[in-house]
């Protein structure tokens, strides 16, 4: 893999750059995974008439604004090709 290309599933590809964004957001990032954790517990395992046809969206508190991994790993700068499969 070259310099300007990262594995999304092999921490040892991300950037010094990305990396430091991450370890920044650590706390935000972790906030986020819990509460999506949390829905797919409450709904997309649960069953019966009151669970609603839509998926609960996440709204942890700093991501509702835009799409959160693109502000936090700056994955819209198109400094880095993304690979993930």
């Amino acid at each position: 893999m070259t310099s300007n290309q990262f594995d999304v599933w092999d921490v040892e590809t991300f950037d010094p750059a990305l990396t430091a964004r991450l370890e920044a957001h650590a706390s935000l990032i972790r906030e986020y995974m819990t509460a999506d954790h949390q829905i797919t517990l409450a709904h997309d395992l649960g069953r019966g008439p009151g669970r609603s046809l839509l998926r609960p969206q996440n709204l942890c508190i700093g991501f509702e604004a835009g799409p959160p991994l693109h502000d936090v790993t700056g994955a819209n700068s198109g400094a880095a090709k993304v690979r993930r499969f």
